[in-house]
């Protein structure tokens, strides 16, 4: 018997970046009260632009907080791809809706629209929450947390979900 020299490594699986959530800053552990920072990265996909004559679609980032998270606030900025990043406003350019612990991030055709004329690539989001009282209540230790992309043109729709990010 000899040992095999010529090893081939080949990826198992393959990531879809579409949609990404990690934790700014993470912590070994975290108590009632801390702050929890999120970054929800979303691609901006060529695939939603219309086709000539028709409408872009709706792009939408939804995130179902844990119920032992509290939301506390949340930014949104497009990246051009060159990492510098340009505010975007809830009052203009998004539309963010909270139902309980349901976070959405909502950008309508025209607003889809806006995102490709100014060449943004990806849109970042940084959402805010803080360990509440419900932490204690027996639950699992670890607070898994993610989201969903998704996009729609004309009736179609495409839902991509993150992995969540570790504890």
């Amino acid at each position: 018997t000899e040992w095999n020299y010529d090893i081939h490594v080949y990826p198992k699986n393959i990531i879809d970046e579409d949609i990404t959530k990690t934790i700014n800053d993470q912590k070994p552990y975290y108590k009632v009260g801390d702050e929890v920072s999120y970054k929800i990265s979303a691609t901006v996909k060529e695939e939603m632009r219309a086709p000539v004559g028709g409408e872009y679609g709706n792009f939408i980032i939804t995130d179902d907080l844990d119920t032992r998270l509290t939301f506390t606030s949340l930014t949104v900025q497009g990246n051009k791809g060159s990492g510098a990043l340009a505010d975007l406003s809830d009052t203009t350019d998004y539309t963010l809706t909270r139902t309980g612990q349901l976070v959405t991030v909502a950008f309508d055709k025209v607003q889809t629209e806006k995102l490709f004329d100014a060449e943004i690539t990806r849109v970042e989001r940084t959402l805010k929450a803080t360990v509440n009282e419900e932490a204690y209540a027996g639950m699992t230790p670890e607070i898994i947390n993610d989201a969903l992309l998704e996009w729609k043109r004309e009736t179609d729709s495409d839902y991509t979900e993150a992995e969540p990010p570790i504890k």
